[in-house]
């Protein structure tokens, strides 16, 4: 089956739309310090607002589907992306605390809303075998704005105002960019969830519902990437700290966990295409999983220059979260992905709110990452169990159904 070019249009879209949301949430820890002393914050408010665009994603991911279900997931994109880049411009101005929040709670609003469409819109575009490849695609935006938020934030954007306010101002503009593009380029596929809805009893919403709420294998996935977001996140958090503890100095340490960022790129993008090009979807995420048990093992005993290599590897692994983000679309029926999308990313992104949590719990208490670590090898252990769950939904799988 041909791709329409409107179908790569709203990829190129959504590449530049997470490359911008990512970007913006990922410009915060390297100058959290300088905000914390402008405003005379705690450690622990600090925390709160580099974590609160994904507690927000967390707690209204579900909603913000139904939404995207009713309006169709283009215009819920497109509000989410200009909400997105009012509450960014908006933070721009803050100079107190209840301010900043106030804006970072309409970023985080937007971002839900956008994040939570945009697996079902590529969904509809493109035909359920390049579904993975196609998100594969979109998300390198998202490692790139990652990579590129942690790398030259503090080195190269920061000094160009010395502010956080002209910080965030400055990393506000890509999502203007994003927001302004999406409106002119992007279209609604021709059979959207708006049309279905429309010519839907009571009956028939309840049951696209029970779709999802009923669905066993949604389930599996949504806590398999449960445990991929716990991982990810504590690692990004805290595997600086983990090699200062270890003896690195601070600018070591922070290139170590953008080496991570960086090697994950590529492989966002390939492993989706190599899971395309053999038809199948759950080894991957099996593979991963065992991955992060390797890497948490490693981390325990390795000394600095381990690090090196033991985050080359890390980047890797977490290339399979295209695949976990694009599994709703093929697991319940297109009326219902939207709904199903936001419960994947609100189940799952609970695990980048525990994750980190749960590891600066146990630095307080005991002084070391270890008990973390053990942490993540037993939720790398849970990953694979309820990736061995999932429906396999991969071409080759399809085939063999149909075959029988």
């Amino acid at each position: 089956m041909d791709v329409p070019k409107r179908a790569w249009a709203v990829v190129g879209c959504a590449w530049v739309l997470g490359f911008g949301m990512f970007g913006r949430i990922l410009c915060f820890p390297p100058i959290g310090d300088v905000v914390r002393e402008a405003l005379s914050l705690t450690h622990s408010k600090i925390g709160l607002f580099f974590s609160l665009p994904v507690a927000i994603l967390a707690i209204t991911a579900i909603p913000s589907g139904r939404f995207s279900d009713k309006v169709g997931p283009r215009r819920a994109a497109g509000i989410g992306a200009i909400l997105m880049a009012l509450g960014s411009f908006a933070s721009s101005t803050a100079s107190a605390f209840w301010p900043l929040f106030v804006f970072m709670c309409i970023f985080g609003i937007g971002f839900s809303m956008s994040f939570s469409s945009l697996p079902k819109l590529v969904g509809l575009w493109f035909p359920a075998k390049k579904v993975g490849l196609a998100t594969g695609i979109y998300v390198t935006g998202i490692a790139i704005g990652v990579a590129i938020a942690l790398g030259i934030t503090r080195s190269v954007i920061f000094p160009i105002t010395n502010s956080y306010q002209g910080t965030f101002f400055i990393w506000s503009i890509p999502l203007a960019v994003g927001a302004i593009l999406w409106w002119i380029v992007v279209r609604e596929h021709p059979v959207t969830s708006v049309a279905a809805q429309q010519g839907l009893t009571r009956e028939d919403r309840k049951s696209s519902s029970d779709h999802v709420w009923k669905n066993p294998g949604l389930w599996f996935a949504t806590i398999a990437f449960f445990f991929q977001n716990l991982q990810f996140y504590t690692w990004t958090g805290w595997a600086p700290h983990l090699m200062t503890l270890k003896g690195a100095s601070p600018e070591t340490a922070g290139l170590m966990i953008s080496l991570m960022s960086w090697v994950s790129i590529p492989f966002m993008f390939l492993t989706p295409w190599i899971s395309h090009k053999i038809g199948l979807v759950r080894p991957f995420i099996m593979l991963s999983a065992l991955g992060y048990i390797i890497v948490a093992w490693s981390a325990i005993y390795i000394s600095v220059p381990f690090g090196w290599p033991l985050m080359v590897f890390l980047g890797v692994v977490v290339s399979v979260f295209p695949l976990l983000l694009a599994l709703p679309v093929d697991l319940v029926p297109k009326e219902c992905v939207g709904l199903a999308s936001g419960m994947a990313i609100s189940g799952s992104y609970l695990g980048a709110l525990a994750g980190p949590w749960v590891a600066g719990h146990f630095l307080d208490m005991s002084g070391t990452l270890v008990p973390a670590l053990i942490v993540l090898i037993g939720s790398g252990i849970a990953m694979g169990v309820f990736g061995f769950l999932v429906p396999e939904t991969g071409w080759r799988a399809r085939q063999k159904d149909s075959n029988q």
